[in-house]
């Protein structure tokens, strides 16, 4: 049993930085990828569907940032 437990023990930092990053990967998708903007994502673009953007930064552009598709409508959502 000790064994057992010394081994997994010199796991964790490794594990630690496996979720750090993981972590950071998941910060970046909720957020507005608009530069300076820290907003929650919180529209679609129709028709493409892409959810990159704040509702303010969304109702802002014509053109889909992602895709270049020209947004015909802003879609609300709630991800909370």
């Amino acid at each position: 049993f000790q064994f057992r437990n010394r081994r997994n023990m010199t796991d964790i930092p490794q594990e630690i930085d496996v979720l750090s990053e993981e972590n950071e990967k998941l910060r970046y998708q909720v957020f507005c990828k608009t530069s300076g903007c820290t907003e929650v994502v919180s529209a679609v673009y129709a028709p493409c569907g892409h959810l990159i953007n704040c509702s303010k930064c969304a109702n802002a552009l014509k053109y889909c940032p992602c895709c270049h598709t020209e947004v015909k409508k802003v879609i609300q959502v709630n991800l909370k």
